[in-house]
């Protein structure tokens, strides 16, 4: 990892970056989206993520990059983002998980997730919100080979997002139900119907009397 002054502004050019990256500072990250991509090429190993905001990281942002956990060969099993600080923003990124592994895992804090692509994998994991973490997830665009998100929180919000897998979501079309034990919703997700009004009939005209 690089080193830099705590609430700094690190703008990442265009190219593909083969590292591990651990922030432990305050910092916003941006990228210049779809051509910035992060994609190591480290084996991966339990509990060794591929980027990591770590204690310290309190107000960090990351947005306009492209995370490809799962490598050139879509064959890559590399663990994705893990959140362990407060108050972190990712936006505007493109998350593709490892395979049969998870895209962003929130350990605790709180995290907006917003306005993201998180898509690809093999039998993996969007997003996972465990317990003591808190999520405001909404914009985003969900089609991951496995499973979209799980929430064990009980304390995120779910607003908003494009789900892959949404007519075929338990026959509810109104809401979204999101894995986990949180019995989370999204309760705006798109496409959603909206229920047709019925109309009140109007009662006719009394009859004039003569």
């Amino acid at each position: 990892s690089r080193a830099s002054p705590a609430d700094t502004n690190i703008f990442v050019g265009a190219g593909t970056y083969d590292e591990q990256v651990n922030i432990t500072k305050s910092v916003q990250i941006i990228g210049a989206g779809s051509t910035t991509i992060l994609r190591s090429s480290a084996v991966p190993q339990v509990g060794v993520y591929d980027f990591t905001l770590g204690p310290g990281s309190n107000g960090s942002s990351v947005e306009g990059l492209t995370f490809d956990f799962d490598g050139a060969g879509n064959d890559r099993a590399g663990n994705g983002i893990v959140i362990r600080d407060d108050n972190i923003v990712l936006q505007d990124n493109i998350i593709h998980p490892g395979i049969g592994k998870i895209g962003i895992t929130a350990e605790n804090g709180s995290v907006a997730i917003q306005n993201n692509t998180i898509v690809g994998g093999v039998n993996s994991t969007g997003i996972l919100a465990q317990v003591g973490s808190s999520f405001l997830v909404s914009g985003n665009i969900f089609s991951v080979n496995g499973t979209n998100a799980i929430d064990n929180s009980g304390t995120s919000t779910w607003d908003n997002n494009d789900w892959s897998d949404f007519t075929a979501n338990s026959g509810y079309y109104t809401q979204y139900n999101i894995s986990g034990t949180a019995g989370a919703v999204d309760a705006n997700p798109v496409g959603k119907l909206v229920a047709t009004p019925v109309p009140t009939e109007v009662p006719p005209l009394p009859t004039p009397t003569t």
